[in-house]
């Protein structure tokens, strides 16, 4: 699946711009609670929104066991009517004296080849990954070509991208401050990307914690 890299990497270009260019927050800065979207899929604060994570207020990185992959494998979602889904992959990193896990699958649509999905859910176990290293940056931005902005999802602080050449739609939820779940749609619409947000049960991986 292509979708990941090149989202994952315009915002890893983007976070390191803007650190280049500014300098680093202050506690004050930290302590910002994070601005509210809307309530569905969809992340709707504007350009300028902060979605501070609270970094102060996360524990230890390693301080936590993370979950099995199996664990998380069973709660990637179900194909949405219209899409076939993969074989599962799920993996446990070791970092440090610690580890972090991830379990990822992906879609495909039936009535066209061209358009694909992919969902991850991350247990950080509060390391800096899946996500979390890029959540401080403080930056959105919403251009012909695209955007990046806040939001919420089932009340939880997401980011959401869109990439017009590419056709590609992005969006991270962050549960928690521990487990990130991230959505992608290649050559699909807002539309779909809404479907399989929707599908997720945030509520149910924040309880694996």
């Amino acid at each position: 699946m292509r979708a990941v890299p090149i989202i994952y990497v315009l915002m890893l270009i983007v976070a390191c711009c803007i650190a280049g260019c500014t300098s680093p927050g202050t506690d004050k800065e930290k302590d910002q609670e994070p601005v509210p979207g809307g309530a569905t899929g969809s992340g709707d604060a504007g350009p300028g929104a902060d979605l501070s994570a609270g970094e102060e207020k996360r524990p230890e990185a390693g301080s936590v066991t993370a979950v099995g992959y199996e664990e998380l494998i069973s709660y990637l979602p179900a194909a949405p009517s219209g899409w076939a889904a993969e074989e599962p992959f799920g993996i446990a990193n070791q970092i440090d004296d610690g580890t972090w896990s991830m379990a990822s699958i992906s879609y495909l649509n039936e009535a066209d080849e061209g358009t694909t999905a992919e969902l991850v859910i991350y247990d950080s176990a509060y390391y800096a990954v899946g996500g979390w290293e890029l959540w401080e940056s403080r930056f959105s931005y919403e251009t012909t070509d695209g955007y990046l902005k806040s939001g919420k999802v089932q009340g939880y602080p997401s980011w959401e991208s869109y990439e017009k050449d590419s056709q590609i739609y992005a969006q991270w939820i962050g549960i928690d401050d521990r487990f990130m779940v991230y959505v992608s749609v290649d050559a699909g619409s807002k539309e779909d990307l809404d479907t399989f947000v929707n599908t997720v049960d945030c509520r149910g991986i924040a309880a694996l914690g």
